[in-house]
């Protein structure tokens, strides 16, 4: 399997294409002070905390009540760094695997560094940087792996914050590019439309 790797200019244009959306930098941040401000697992704070990741980042939650006291419930032992399957166990509710918010509960309210978030544009982009555009993964652990190959192909360490941009953005843009029907964020459709210079050698730049 070739591996694409991920040049610095790359994650350097993914960063500065990022921080010219306020409501990414600001959804970012919002969660991050929750963080702080509510740092139990208690239902109450569960709740609030399912609220404002589905409410940013619209993953699908329509019991939100039901996916907080599922939250609630997990052990405390399944926090420690010796349980890697806490994503799997935090996403399973109701039947079915709601792992992108769960590692976005896990990434903003557990560890960042620990826990990378899972989204259908991250994948998009880790599996062009494979070079296996059909095969995905099958698990938390398993899209954990391949981020850590595609990573460690880069030609400097990265945060996971930077290469969680820089995969997001770039297989946004990689979609956008492809069907500029396809829906969407706003937020996104107008950066990628910006007609700017600085903008477009950005973009130009992230792929």
């Amino acid at each position: 399997m070739s591996h694409i790797h991920i040049r610095s200019t790359q994650i350097d244009a993914a960063r500065s294409l990022w921080e010219q959306v306020p409501s990414w930098v600001g959804s970012y941040r919002a969660l991050h002070v929750l963080a702080i401000r509510l740092p139990d697992r208690d239902i109450d704070s569960c709740f609030l905390k399912v609220v404002a990741i589905d409410g940013l980042y619209n993953t699908f939650i329509y019991d939100r009540w039901g996916m907080a006291q599922h939250l609630a419930s997990v052990p405390a032992n399944s926090y420690v760094p010796e349980s890697p399957d806490l994503v799997e166990r935090l996403a399973y509710f109701g039947g079915k695997h709601y792992r992108s918010f769960a590692s976005k509960y896990a990434h903003f309210f557990v560890d960042s560094e620990r826990y990378p978030i899972w989204d259908q544009y991250v994948l998009r982009s880790l599996a062009h940087h494979r070079g296996s555009r059909k095969i995905w993964p099958s698990s938390y652990d398993e899209f954990c792996k391949w981020l850590l190959e595609v990573g460690q192909q880069c030609e400097e360490p990265l945060t996971c914050k930077e290469i969680d941009q820089y995969l997001w953005i770039s297989g946004m843009y990689r979609q956008f590019k492809d069907d500029k029907k396809k829906q969407l964020s706003n937020d996104a459709k107008d950066l990628f439309q910006l007609s700017d210079s600085e903008t477009a050698g950005l973009l130009q730049m992230l792929l």
